[in-house]
């Protein structure tokens, strides 16, 4: 009541209802307020003031809340921008980090734990947060050291090599199988989710994957910095191909198109074109050794070597 007598008041004073409101916006924009904040704040001032409709009618949120609206294009573009900022090597360690030091908390163990080896798998392979959510114990082949994705966007099954990551896996499920009290025996038959939301042992929703690796990135200030988990999936795609690997093994472990990878996940830069060709320049030529001095091309090492050999020859 206090907005709606200090409403009235101002309009006694001669000053509008609706030059209150626009005050109040800019109040917020000065603020630094995004639109999408003040849109739902006029929605909510829009529905409380049709409450009082009858007895101070006139509402001036219900255009000024429409002026408001973000048009879908203007946030899909706000999104691509988020994307284009792929996250460094220095921000990806400081996040695991912050993730596997609240592991120490011996209340929260499971839950940490859980949340280190979500953020762990989705910096190192790439994965969409559905499809991680989305595997079940039964998915996972330590014999053949990989995981069977299934839950996939493009609903298109495909695999993922964890060679690098088989002992933390191992770890994890070791863990699981003591917190809730199962049985450690075959689990290739086994259909319970890898990620369990808490006791009552549900399959982690999608909201709360995103909640807790969100407040990880809050943890260590890159949440407020145009950060998401979608961002861990642009990364290791760049990633990848920085490191050397082809477009197309990076397509089949990421369980997506070649030109879709082309075309929305590698960010790359001038840099990495010179870095790319350099590699290829020395490893991706057909190589071949001379019989007669020993030669191979491509590898400077052996090309000095040679080179002696050839002059030894000549004395």
């Amino acid at each position: 009541m206090a907005f709606l007598q200090s409403e009235a008041a101002a309009t006694d004073e001669g000053k509008g209802a609706n030059e209150l409101v626009l005050e109040f916006i800019d109040h917020l924009e000065q603020t630094g307020a995004p639109s999408k904040q003040i849109k739902a704040t006029l929605h909510i001032l829009n529905n409380f003031h049709s409450y009082f409709d009858q007895e101070f009618p006139g509402n001036p949120f219900e255009a000024l809340a429409k002026q408001y609206r973000i048009d879908k294009k203007e946030t899909t573009l706000k999104a691509m921008e988020r994307d284009n900022l792929v996250m460094t090597d220095d921000e990806i360690l400081k996040i695991i980090k912050w993730a596997w030091s609240k592991t120490k908390n011996s209340n929260m163990f499971y839950t940490a734990y859980r949340n280190a080896v979500m953020i762990e798998m989705l910096a190192e392979y790439g994965l969409r947060i559905s499809a991680l959510i989305g595997i079940n114990i039964a998915d996972v082949d330590l014999d053949r050291r990989c995981i069977y994705i299934n839950e996939s966007k493009n609903q298109k099954p495909y695999v993922i090599p964890i060679i690098n990551k088989i002992i933390m896996v191992n770890d994890y499920l070791r863990i699981y199988f003591t917190k809730f009290g199962y049985s450690l025996g075959p689990i290739a038959y086994d259909s319970r989710p890898l990620f369990l939301s808490g006791e009552d042992k549900n399959r982690i929703s999608d909201s709360t994957a995103r909640r807790c690796i969100n407040r990880v990135f809050a943890r260590v200030g890159l949440y407020a910095s145009q950060r998401s988990t979608h961002q861990l999936r642009h990364y290791r795609a760049t990633k990848y191909y920085r490191e050397g690997m082809s477009p197309e093994l990076i397509s089949q472990i990421m369980g997506m198109s070649v030109e879709t990878l082309k075309k929305t996940y590698l960010h790359i830069g001038h840099t990495d074109i010179v870095d790319q060709f350099e590699r290829w320049n020395v490893t991706g030529k057909q190589q071949f050794e001379c019989p007669a001095c020993g030669y191979r091309a491509g590898n400077k090492t052996q090309e000095k070597v040679s080179l002696i050999n050839v002059l030894n020859r000549r004395k």
